[in-house]
């Protein structure tokens, strides 16, 4: 799963994010909590790029999970993801997962325009995603590939 970051104020690493930022990301949290209740992840990890407005987006979601009983996974804050390229995210969450191969459920919090390329290079879409924009994706059981799920926008 990939979650965009909310609107933010300022323009550099340590941009915040507003309060109609939290909004957006409260309402496609909901979204989250619902999809993390259907699939029942035994353990999963979270990857968050290390900008301020990424670290108050996961601390919005937490918040959500923790109040749904969602409580077991792992935190990875990450400078790397930071305005990360499309490969570099593939080569970060290669990184993480390598790490414990146990968490097969991924969240990745981070930035345009590489979450709208990586997306859109899994599933050969031509998605631009919105800021607080959730997608959920699935890798088919039959191949490498991937499927779009559903992507949440909070507008």
């Amino acid at each position: 799963m990939l979650f965009r970051s909310a609107l933010y104020a300022d323009q550099d690493h340590q941009r915040s994010l507003t309060q109609a930022g939290r909004k957006e990301v409260r309402k496609a949290g909901g979204k989250l909590v619902e999809i993390l209740s259907e699939v029942k992840p035994i353990y999963f990890l979270i990857l968050v790029s290390d900008a301020l407005r990424t670290q108050q987006t996961w601390d919005e979601l937490k918040m959500m999970m923790d109040d749904a009983g969602i409580a077991q996974y792992s935190v990875m804050v990450l400078s790397t993801l930071y305005l990360a390229s499309s490969d570099r995210i593939y080569n970060v969450i290669l990184e993480a997962l390598t790490c414990d191969e146990s968490k097969t459920t991924l969240l990745l919090i981070g930035h345009n325009p590489g979450c709208s390329n990586f997306v859109n290079h899994l599933v050969g879409a031509h998605l631009s995603l919105q800021t607080a924009q959730l997608v959920h994706l699935a890798q088919r059981e039959d191949s490498r590939r991937w499927m779009l799920c559903s992507q949440v926008l909070p507008r």
